[in-house]
């Protein structure tokens, strides 16, 4: 009688050996020689398996960098089966009493590559007619997002110089149409700690946004509040900045960030 182990498939196991390994690291690109060497096979079994991963989108190649980095698809497939992540999970806690408290759209996002970003979790408005909604799996440039321009914060200028190129396009007027302006945007994301999108994607929508990092002090997701241009008044930005910001931090403290320059003046 055959054992249970004869029935195992060489190429499945690699395959999912090799998402395992992406998804279970604090970097989101890989090379395939560092696939190769953390997993013990040569290159030419695992260039042929990511050409599948890619052509069932399970994976995708950063055309900037030559790097490939997974979809959002491992995460929609483990939302529908049980809460994705803790993240997540502590997310859609944090996220509904911010919904409570100003009564806006609230987001979380991901980094996808390092050009997108990824609508992983939401908690949608209850309290207004008039809202602003985005299906989960979403993805948005960096460069026209406020919870993208978090994402990439911390990047060098060459990686945000060959972001904007890559990204560039006339969404709305407000777009960011300079690569100067465009970092230094990001520049002030990294300063001040959050960022915004002034309807640059889409008219008349505004949001806010900021870091979300884990215990090494590593941004891992962003979280924004999308709001209609007819209630992001200037008496309104404190408010919403203040929110957002307290909502990130908590995010943050739960999964082990401490914030040194917490109560410093």
């Amino acid at each position: 009688m055959k054992s249970e182990n004869s029935k195992i498939v060489p190429a499945a196991e690699k395959t999912l050996r090799i998402l395992e390994y992406m998804a279970d690291s604090e970097i989101t690109n890989y090379g395939v020689t560092e696939i190769s060497q953390a997993l013990g096979y040569n290159k030419g079994t695992v260039h042929p398996i990511l050409q599948t991963l890619i052509a069932n989108h399970w994976v995708e190649k950063d055309m900037i960098t030559g790097k490939y980095f997974l979809t959002n698809k491992l995460t929609l497939l483990s939302i529908k089966t049980e809460k994705e992540s803790r993240l997540v999970t502590d997310f859609q806690l944090v996220g509904t009493e911010m919904e409570r408290q100003c009564g806006e759209l609230i987001n979380l996002h991901y980094l996808k590559g390092i050009t997108k970003a990824s609508l992983i979790s939401k908690v949608p408005s209850t309290q207004h007619s008039l809202r602003v909604d985005f299906p989960i799996g979403a993805t948005i440039p960096v460069i026209t997002s406020s919870a993208g321009k978090c994402l990439v914060s911390e990047l060098s200028d060459e990686y945000l110089t060959k972001i904007f190129r890559q990204c560039r396009n006339h969404y709305t007027s407000a777009t960011i149409q300079n690569e100067s302006a465009f970092i230094e945007e990001i520049h002030k994301a990294r300063e001040y700690g959050y960022a915004i999108n002034n309807a640059e994607y889409e008219e008349g929508v505004y949001s806010i946004a900021a870091p979300i990092r884990n215990a090494k002090g590593f941004i891992i997701a962003a979280i924004n509040i999308v709001v209609p241009a007819i209630r992001y008044t200037p008496n309104r930005h404190q408010e919403l900045l203040t929110l957002v910001q307290a909502g990130a931090e908590r995010l943050s403290e739960l999964h082990g960030y401490e914030n040194t320059q917490k109560g410093e003046k």
